[in-house]
């Protein structure tokens, strides 16, 4: 007689089936498992998944330390005042805007300096020296700018230059500090670059008043012609007195509005200003990714950087604002739109680095000290971390590989009687999984964004950027949890549903590895960033093996959320830089492409790329229908009504809500003389 037997997997047996003379027994997959999950599990991780993006983008764009007013001197006194250099950028930016050549920067501006710098000079100690020299050039040189370069040419620009001596004179050497007070027409340019102006004379000042002298002198320079092709400081460092002496540069620029400056270019190829940078910036924010997407050509923007790099052969920092580009080389680059605590930020950082390296005794011997190209982050502004490219390699190979064995041989260990086929399938399965999913995700946010340009609903997200969450984030999970089902359906591998799971985490972790390996073979210095959620995974993995829970019905999944907490932290914050970073640019790009395209392809990556490890779960889950139904109605709610009908979607917005986000137009004018007429087409 047949006496079924008890899989422990179910909570009974399911019914069996009689093939010639030998009875078999079969499990109903889609009765109750004891792996499986309430579906409320799925909104509950999502809704996790949302608040650390939240929290994640809070970190990223307002995690600023308070703005010190004068009040505090009595306990900083040699400390950033934010509200000293306030007043002075209500000053500056009070002159409106200041393009070259007119009375506003020629004059207004460049006496302004003149008077504050003689202030002080004024209240400085009295073992310090100060000299001030305003330059006046003419010149010219080639940009080489991608795809076409050109000459460029300028005649009685001027330059505000100041130098903060050292007590080592007979070195010679500087350390140079620079920004531009001139603006593009039409704007007060009060982030691009008048904020940055006011930062270093508040570092002037502080430094001023120090009573013991630096190792090596100080020049600051405020440059006047940057917004008319980097001119001033090509003037600078071919012809002013001390740009011989300069050894190294801190370049203070913005792409954006306020929030906190980004480290996102240095060297070229040298490590100890990225060493000091991480040894002596009270508030990191650097990204080595940041500054492979700015040598990529795709950021339409350049900066005094390549001048002292190209012309003077020197080595520096480039630091620039990127939050809210919108306001970017517009009239809404205003002083109401920045903020003390951002001062503060920047100016602490500014302060610190200027002070340390002007006191090194590396600085004679910057230029010598070039090697590889660095790999730089900062860990949510509360660490930086720096390692040689070499070491990056090496590192990053070392993780791919335990990320692939050590998870499969642990699991092996757990799946002792079943023949390891059956695994290593689910692994690849896993990896599969992830093309598919990837591959399918950006063809339907392809779609989607050429539906929305064929129908006028293009750049719906340009001023709601949260609409980026159902139009292209909801499509990308739907993609990924369908594919997950699908090949779930014809799995008939005899493991536990659990294991089952853990091999497809694993496979996200084949997926995530090879690419990573990948790019450290092209010297993609931007491998870290896969790196890391790749690190934490594999100690999840781990620890979930060394406690022995892989057969456990919940310990292991409660393990993997805790690691998957740090991994979504991660990716989300780099979520948050591209996005903002991008969907501005979206608006300067020109009409000849649909930012669309763009925006849906990389919001589907970043989506991917932030729930890889989380959508395997997808499979424990008792129902799933609701979920899928709920992407579905969730998508079709956003595009048929609030795009479709309401207002909400439309691109644009002026500041009434305190959010400017404007339409720009690209306006070419030709023009030749003819006979003392101008001929316009």
């Amino acid at each position: 007689m047949w006496k079924p037997v008890e899989n422990p997997e179910y909570r009974d047996v399911r019914r069996k089936e009689k093939q010639g003379c030998q009875v078999f027994e079969v499990f109903d997959y889609n009765k109750r498992n004891v792996h499986h999950i309430s579906e409320y599990w799925a909104y509950f991780v999502l809704l996790a998944v949302a608040v650390l993006g939240y929290l994640s983008n809070y970190n990223y764009k307002d995690n600023l330390p308070k703005a010190l007013g004068t009040t505090d001197l009595m306990h900083h006194s040699s400390a950033f005042i934010a509200d000293r250099a306030w007043k002075d950028l209500k000053i500056l930016t009070s002159f409106g805007t200041r393009p070259v050549g007119s009375y506003s920067n020629e004059m207004l501006a460049v006496d302004f300096l003149k008077r504050e710098i003689s202030y002080i000079k004024q209240t400085a100690h009295q073992s310090q020296r100060i000299e001030l020299d305003v330059q006046v050039a003419n010149g010219a040189f080639w940009l080489g700018f991608k795809p076409h370069g050109m000459t460029s040419v300028y005649r009685n620009i001027q330059n505000v230059v100041v130098k903060l001596h050292g007590k080592d004179s007979s070195s010679k050497s500087a350390l140079l500090v620079n920004c531009h007070y001139d603006s593009v027409p039409g704007s007060p340019g009060a982030s691009d670059d008048a904020a940055s102006c006011i930062v270093m004379l508040e570092v002037l000042r502080v430094l001023s008043r120090q009573n013991y002298l630096l190792r090596h002198s100080i020049i600051f320079l405020f440059n006047g012609a940057e917004e008319s092709g980097l001119q001033a400081s090509h003037a600078f460092i071919t012809q002013h007195k001390w740009a011989k002496e300069v050894k190294a540069f801190l370049n203070l620029e913005s792409a954006g509005s306020s929030g906190k400056e980004m480290l996102f270019q240095t060297g070229p190829k040298n490590p100890w200003l990225v060493k000091m940078y991480g040894s002596h910036a009270p508030h990191p924010n650097a990204q080595a990714a940041a500054e492979e997407i700015f040598h990529s050509g795709t950021i339409p923007s350049d900066t005094d950087f390549r001048v002292f790099r190209d012309y003077g052969h020197l080595p520096g920092l480039d630091m620039a604002y990127a939050i809210n580009g919108y306001r970017y080389h517009t009239k809404f680059d205003h002083i109401d739109y920045i903020s003390r605590d951002s001062i503060q930020h920047t100016g602490n950082n500014v302060l610190e680095l200027t002070k340390n390296l002007a006191n090194s005794l590396d600085l004679p011997n910057a230029i010598e000290m070039t090697d590889k190209s660095m790999v730089f982050f900062d860990i949510f502004g509360l660490f930086f971390v720096s390692y040689s490219e070499d070491f990056a390699t090496i590192f990053n190979y070392a993780i791919v590989i335990a990320s692939i064995i050590l998870p499969y041989l642990l699991l092996s260990k757990a799946t002792r009687g079943i023949n390891k086929k059956h695994l290593r399938f689910e692994l690849f399965l896993g990896f599969l999984i992830n093309m598919i999913s990837l591959v399918g995700a950006n063809a339907i946010c392809y779609a989607i964004a050429y539906d929305l340009d064929l129908t006028g609903k293009s750049m719906t997200w340009f001023t709601h950027t949260i609409l980026l969450v159902p139009i292209y984030c909801v499509p990308t999970l739907f993609v990924q949890c369908l594919a997950h089902l699908i090949f779930t359906r014809n799995s008939k591998a005899p493991m536990s549903l659990a294991l089952k799971t853990q091999a497809r985490i694993n496979g996200s972790s084949l997926f995530w590895g090879l690419l990573t390996a990948a790019m450290s073979l092209a010297n993609i210095r931007s491998a870290y960033v896969l790196m890391v959620p790749l690190l934490i995974t594999l100690l999840s993995n781990l620890a979930v093996g060394f406690f022995g829970h892989q057969n456990s019905i919940r310990k292991w999944l409660y393990i993997q959320l805790i690691g998957q907490v740090f991994v979504v932290f991660w990716s989300t914050h780099y979520f948050n830089i591209v996005t903002d970073m991008f969907i501005p640019i979206s608006g300067r790009g020109g009409g000849i492409k649909n930012p669309d395209i763009l925006i849906g392809l990389v919001t589907a990556t970043l989506t991917f790329f932030v729930t890889s490890y989380i959508t395997p779960l997808v499979i424990l889950l008792k129902k799933t229908k609701t979920l899928l139904i709920s992407f579905i109605v969730i998508y079709m709610i956003t595009r048929f009504y609030l795009i479709g009908i309401t207002h909400y979607g439309f691109p644009y917005g002026d500041e009434s809500n305190g959010h400017p986000t404007v339409q720009r137009h690209y306006i070419t004018v030709s023009f030749f003389f003819l006979n003392s007429k101008i001929i316009y087409f």
